[in-house]
Parts: C-alpha cells; sequence; structure tokens
C-alpha cells in the first residue's frame, strides 16, 4: 500500500467500490475505526514523517507483527 496526503484538493471526489470516499481531518481520523497497525502511521502522519517503510502482518483481524524502517515496533508505543 502507499498512503498518501494532501493539503489541498480541487475536483469532485468519485465514487469507489472500496466505500465511501470523504475527507476527514488529521485530528478526526483516529476517531473513525481502525487496525492496530493503523495508530503506528496515523502517528508518523501527525508527525509530518515525510517517508517511511512499515510492514503489518496480521493474522485474522491481530496484528502480529509490525516492522517499521526494518526494526520490530510495539503499535502500543505509538499510542
Amino acid at each position: 500500500m502507499h498512503l498518501f496526503t494532501s493539503k489541498e484538493f480541487s475536483g469532485k471526489v468519485r465514487e469507489c467500490d472500496e466505500g465511501v470516499l470523504e475527507w476527514v481531518s488529521k485530528e478526526d481520523v483516529i476517531k473513525l475505526p481502525h487496525w492496530d497497525g493503523d495508530m503506528i502511521f496515523l502517528s508518523l502522519l501527525n508527525q509530518d514523517v515525510p517517508f517511511f517503510s512499515l510492514k503489518l502482518t496480521y493474522r485474522g483481524s491481530t496484528l502480529v507483527e509490525a516492522i517499521l524502517d526494518g526494526k520490530n515496533v510495539d503499535y502500543r508505543d505509538f499510542i
């Protein structure tokens, strides 16, 4: 997955088969349903980290491994 952010937008949001698309403020994203591993990249986005590599491994809905820039991390360190 590639993750992009934007500070401005023009045009029209198009329909998507992955769900309803909408603009959400950075402050409100965390209030939406999310996976445990999302806490890592959401924290990095809030810190304006320009580039990172993150591998998240799940068994079912349980996060079993998170590797950030080649190092194991615990998502709870990013809460």
